[in-house]
């Protein structure tokens, strides 16, 4: 199964009990449906879990989408 792509606007899905947090992307010369996408390292928002906040950076993106350098 495919999974869709992760863009601008787009929030991350948390983990372990951790909240959604805002992505910021950091490409701007490839957009998918009008919006830059969320690549790897891009800088997660403060999540939350009671007392407990971090940020993060995205971990896993996928192997098989390559950027058409025209």
């Amino acid at each position: 199964m495919t999974m869709p792509c992760s863009i601008a606007g787009d929030m991350s899905i948390g983990h372990a009990g951790f909240s959604p947090a805002p992505i910021t992307p950091s490409t701007s010369n490839v957009l998918v449906m009008g919006a830059p996408p969320h690549v790897a390292k891009d800088l997660i928002g403060p999540h939350v879990l009671g007392q407990a906040v971090h940020t993060g950076t995205v971990p896993k993106v996928s192997t098989t989408v390559v950027e058409d350098k025209v």
